[in-house]
């Protein structure tokens, strides 16, 4: 018996029999539509092509360095990389350098020491503009003029020497 849409009706009694031939008849019509070839969407409709654009994800906000090995001289550097989903992990391998010719000399470095008299001279030199501050009021205290003139020699000394 084929599937009737219409059986059970409502509030007509549940019988077996009606409700297994319904069943039957469902698995026929199922049985019944063409199956198509894997990737083909068979005579069901054809694909509906690309959905929309979801939402940006989350950005990853680490970059981790697993390990940093080193290798013989002569070797080629490279960067392993990978994401974990949360993180893009790194692993280096670097060379190291090639030896130097042990035991011979190398070039000469500028001078290294200066006398006290060159010593004098440079140090002497930045400073010589810079007047001495003498204390013309006498046994009186300090006036807000005076630490005026003093912070302004002060500042005087300090850019003198900064010169060099």
């Amino acid at each position: 018996m084929p599937f009737d849409p219409n059986l059970p009706q409502n509030g007509q009694p549940l019988d077996a029999d009606v409700l297994r031939v319904q069943l039957q008849g469902l698995v026929e019509l199922i049985s019944s539509i063409p199956k198509g070839e894997k990737g083909d969407p068979g005579q069901n409709g054809s694909d509906g092509g690309p959905g929309p654009q979801g939402s940006q994800g989350p950005p990853f906000a680490q970059a981790v360095v697993d390990a940093v090995n080193t290798l013989n001289a002569g070797e080629n550097a490279s960067v392993s990389v990978s994401f974990d989903g949360t993180n893009v992990r790194f692993t280096f391998s670097i060379p190291r350098g090639s030896e130097g010719t042990a035991g011979l000399p190398g070039s000469d470095g500028a001078p290294g020491e200066v006398t006290l008299q060159q010593l004098r001279e440079a140090s002497s030199a930045n400073t010589n503009g810079v007047s001495t501050l003498d204390n013309t009021s006498g046994n009186e205290p300090p006036t807000l003029a005076d630490f005026e003139l003093l912070r302004g020699k002060l500042n005087e000394l300090i850019l003198a020497l900064r010169q060099n």
